[in-house]
């Protein structure tokens, strides 16, 4: 047997070859050789230990695809498809069989896995012919569909080879609990021009299904505006292939349209719009102050994300726990639609390779003790939601005899593609998992507390009363001796109006909310204290405390916390507080501003040349997009005089009366003759 080989930073050379052996026992003398490679970042140092158990031969009475290209062609490329004719052999289950069919297409695929020393190996034959183990695209020409496996027709197969066994686990888990769409996985042999590369899986190529039907990683979207989106951190890169992509405005979300793809390469194209301004929407409201309870919920399929995150925590996936995810810029292979119920929903599962501490250093502090939520700013946000946390213990709850018996699908798995007696990733897999189940249990029947700091913002001198706030325990299991006092006691400046509610989810998870305020009528100031919630569960006591931050200011100006626009006192004071909203540009007013909500409408003005039909977006003071209103100018000449060319109802984009605080309207607004542009930048300021 081959010794076992250390790689690292400094790189060793040994070699090795193994005489493969088949099950008749004739020896074909086979060279097989270890590729040695090093990688050196200045932040990064990695060891990796190779074996020959690593090796994955082909296995009797496993399916085979083989795939001959014309003239024996090597496939080099991940963009141009070379000819092919495929066959698919199943011994086990001649049904199965597929007869060589011809003038069929094949390419590569992958980001780190195409053209990768990360495959480890390398095969040499006579005449010499490096193989790397590479990934690859199956594309059935003239729109000719096949069905493999008695699985839907489809155009497009996948053969991936990266860690195959991380992924089917990925998948195999997605489809315990039941994530819509989740990815199938067959391992196959895989002989290309007469030459074994090993053990493969075959697996779907993940797409809007192009029947409107949806099948396993092909979901049905909305029929009018459904889309298809892929989220990762590639689509930063200017110099990206990729034609269709944008960065959403709140949480710089790298985005790449897979579908829609039907009106041209310009992601500038108006027809693109609803793609960019659902995800926007979505982001901008989880961004915003108001978040949840702003009506995100009705925009999303939370179980979808739930289960999409269940999967991701459980094998640790490196494309979304790496060392930058925390900042919002790791970010990889995440994959959303909005299907046909109009909603957002999350999948399907891609990429899992890197995953159960997979090159664990080079991605910052990873391990089975660590990360039982997700670190992704946006996806993090989706915890700070008790309704979305309650529901994910639940699941997880629900779910948990599915997920515990992956254990035994480790072993399955890798007797399948490595055969029986191989040790990795076997080892490696049921040890982490072993460990990480321990973990993630534990810390999801634990109580959590939501918000973690509550943050009143910052009004005016002359307010009276300011709301009230909740904040809530989240439970999987009943919470008792709950209580609730402020550090400060009678001393307080603020003061809690309400006692705990506790309230069951109905699948066994609990919320417990208190509501809190500040005090009415404080002088100028900033107000601090201290929420200390305290109970038992399943007889262990918590206690948790929760900083409480509340200020009053003489003024409030626009760059302040929450922007709020105070109402004046006396009717001689509009001059005063209409001078925070000073306006950035002279041909613009609006009308009344500061306005009251009662008044239900502020008008916008115009003096000078007559403009063209545009459209301007209104921003809160989070900077997020809340609605846009169209602007028309009825002037027909070019008087300067002060005339109404639009108007704001005080409503956001779903219909909703806007809160007391400060809005932006901003926009480009060409001229009516002679060319030119107008910006528009005004301040308005609701109570």
């Amino acid at each position: 047997m081959c010794k076992t080989l250390t790689l690292s930073a400094a790189v060793q050379t040994d070699k090795c070859e193994i005489i493969k052996k088949h099950n008749s026992g004739v020896n074909h003398g086979v060279l097989l050789k270890a590729v040695l490679f090093a990688i050196c970042l200045t932040t990064c140092v990695f060891s990796q230990t190779v074996t020959s158990d690593r090796i994955r031969p082909p296995l009797d009475g496993r399916p085979t695809i083989r795939i001959v290209t014309d003239d024996n062609v090597r496939i080099t490329s991940k963009e141009e498809y070379v000819t092919m004719t495929f066959s698919l052999e199943d011994p086990q289950n001649p049904q199965n069989n597929i007869s060589p069919i011809s003038n069929q297409q094949i390419r590569g695929r992958g980001n780190s896995s195409w053209n990768s020393s990360w495959n480890w190996y390398t095969y040499t034959q006579s005449p010499r012919d490096t193989l790397y183990y590479n990934p690859y695209r199956i594309r059935f020409r003239n729109n000719q569909q096949q069905g493999l496996f008695g699985l839907p027709a489809a155009r497009n197969w996948l053969l991936i080879n990266a860690d195959s066994e991380k992924n089917a686990f990925g998948f195999e888990l997605g489809q315990r609990l039941n994530l819509q769409y989740t990815c199938t996985y067959h391992p196959v042999n895989f002989i290309l021009n007469g030459t074994s590369q090993g053990n493969y899986i075959l697996t779907e190529h993940r797409q809007a299904d192009p029947s409107d039907i949806g099948a396993p990683g092909r979901p049905k979207i909305h029929q009018t505006d459904g889309w298809f989106i892929e989220i990762d951190r590639h689509y930063f890169n200017e110099n990206n292939p990729e034609p269709l992509k944008f960065i959403t405005t709140s949480y710089n979300l790298p985005t790449a349209i897979k579908r829609p793809s039907d009106f041209g390469d310009d992601i500038n194209d108006p027809r693109y719009d609803f793609v960019k301004r659902d995800l926007n929407e979505l982001a901008d409201s989880m961004a915003s102050d108001n978040f949840p309870e702003n009506g995100y919920r009705d925009m999303i399929d939370a179980e979808t994300f739930i289960k999409y995150f269940i999967v991701q925590t459980v094998i640790q996936n490196v494309d979304l726990f790496r060392s930058g995810a925390e900042t919002g810029r790791e970010i990889g292979s995440t994959f959303f639609y909005k299907g046909e119920d109009g909603k957002i929903s999350a999948g399907p599962l891609w990429d899992l390779n890197w995953s159960f501490q997979t090159f664990n250093t080079l991605t910052g502090r990873m391990g089975p003790n660590l990360h039982p939520y997700q670190v992704h700013p946006w996806f993090r946000r989706f915890f700070d939601d008790p309704l979305f946390l309650v529901r994910y213990k639940e699941i997880w709850n629900e779910y948990l005899p599915q997920i515990s018996s992956m254990r035994q699908f480790i072993d399955d798995i890798c007797d399948g593609v490595r055969g029986a007696g191989s040790t990795w990733p076997r080892n490696e897999m049921i040890t982490f998992f072993n460990a990480r189940m321990r973990f993630l249990t534990d810390e999801y029947n634990k109580v959590n507390v939501r918000p973690l700091v509550k943050n009143f913002g910052t009004t005016g001198y002359n307010y009276t009363e300011a709301p009230a706030r909740t904040v809530t325990l989240v439970s999987y299991g009943e919470m008792t001796d709950l209580t609730a006092r402020l550090q400060r006691g009678p001393l307080s400046d603020f003061g809690i109006v309400s006692e705990f509610v506790q309230t069951a989810g109905g699948s066994g998870g609990y919320l417990a909310t208190v509501n809190v305020k500040p005090k009415d009528s404080l002088a100028i100031a900033s107000y601090h204290d201290t929420l200390i919630l305290s109970g038992v569960k399943q007889g262990s006591a918590f206690s948790f405390r929760v900083p409480l931050e509340f200020t009053v200011a003489d003024y409030v100006s626009v760059l302040s916390y929450n922007r709020t626009v105070p109402p004046p006192k006396k009717l001689n004071d509009d001059a005063a507080s209409a001078a925070l909203q000073r306006l950035l540009t002279t041909r613009f007013t609006a009308g009344p501003n500061p306005v009251r909500k009662s008044d239900g409408i502020v008008k916008l003005y115009a003096s000078g040349k007559s403009l063209a039909s545009a459209t301007v977006t209104i921003y809160d003071p989070a900077g997020n997009a809340i609605r846009r209103i169209s602007i028309s100018d009825r002037s027909g000449n070019n008087s300067y005089e002060r005339r109404v060319i639009g108007e704001w109802d005080l409503k956001d984009s779903r219909g909703r009366t806007v809160t007391q605080n400060t809005y932006l309207i901003k926009g480009t607004i060409p001229a009516a003759r002679g060319g030119g542009q107008e910006k528009m930048s005004l301040m308005i300021g609701v109570w």
